[in-house]
């Protein structure tokens, strides 16, 4: 395949199976107790695609066991922090049901300047709102109409 067709397979990958997301974790510096960083991923029962996943953007994989016995392990594909604003950036013109996601863990990276200072107030303030704006784009079963 050309490049620009893996892109727009692992972008329908990302759009149907996979994730977008802002995590809030601890030991930020400064004022918070907390840090976001965002969090690009997918969960597949076969290792082919989550390999290509990596194998195009880096990351990690890791096989999870299933919670129910039923189900089948998953080979679990999760890239991070810059690494996942690399990634996003190169999907985002093939993505279809996760713009919004994108443009927001872009937009909350944007904000990520501030390595070993003290964070503005008025930027945690940007950062928690686009972390409650991402939690109801990614709420299960709901629709969302634009």
């Amino acid at each position: 395949m050309k490049p620009t067709e893996v892109l727009a397979y692992l972008a329908g990958i990302i759009d149907g199976e996979g994730w977008i997301t802002i995590i809030r974790g601890g030991n930020a510096k400064g004022r918070r107790k907390y840090a976001y960083q965002i969090l690009l991923g997918c969960s597949m029962t076969r290792p082919e695609v989550v390999q290509l996943l990596r194998s195009t953007f880096q990351g990690t994989i890791a096989l999870t066991a299933p919670r129910n016995e039923k189900h089948s392990p998953q080979f679990r594909w999760e890239v991070r922090s810059q690494q996942a604003a690399g990634a996003i950036k190169m999907l985002r013109p093939f993505l279809i049901l996760k713009t919004k996601q994108a443009d927001l863990a872009l937009a909350i990276q944007e904000t990520m300047q501030f390595a070993g200072k003290i964070v503005p107030t008025n930027i945690w303030e940007a950062r928690d709102k686009m972390k409650a704006q991402m939690t109801i784009l990614n709420r299960r079963g709901q629709e969302k109409i634009a």
